[in-house]
């Protein structure tokens, strides 16, 4: 167990790979973290991105200074083999789930235990069971 967490050092270098954290035909960018137990496959990442600890994500296209946070789902539930692509500076919360297929535009932030089905509009904060439009930044992010 050692040599493998190793190994994913030494391979994914300028990045952090956790423990018992798995990638599997993931193209990451640099900068890249992944955390304690989360796994990422069949995926692209954007630079400095992060993953948090135990998030599953799977079929998907990731943009640049994204962050998923703990426990969270992203297209997981691919009956239809369809990506989900998720935007530059998007923000997801503790155990969101994100459906297949989904497109979440740039600076969208995506609340804590929602559950996304349909698609996420630019810099619009999205929040619920399923997730409905709390507002819509005119800035050109939220963050910052």
């Amino acid at each position: 167990m050692i040599l493998l967490w190793l190994y994913t050092k030494l391979k994914y270098r300028g990045s952090y790979v956790g423990y018992l954290a798995r990638i599997s035909n993931t193209k990451v960018g640099s900068k890249f973290r992944i955390f304690r137990q989360a796994r990422i496959m069949n995926s692209t990442v954007g630079y400095n991105s992060h993953l948090g600890c135990e998030a599953i994500v799977r079929n998907t296209d990731i943009g640049s200074n994204t962050g998923i946070a703990e426990r969270a789902i992203v297209g997981v539930y691919n009956r239809r083999n369809k990506r989900t692509v998720i935007g530059d500076s998007v923000m997801i919360g503790t155990g969101a789930i994100i459906m297949e297929g989904v497109r979440i535009g740039s600076g969208a932030w995506i609340g804590a235990n929602s559950v996304v089905r349909s698609n996420v509009k630019r810099n619009a904060v999205v929040n619920g069971n399923p997730a409905v439009l709390v507002r819509i930044s005119n800035n050109k992010t939220i963050m910052g």
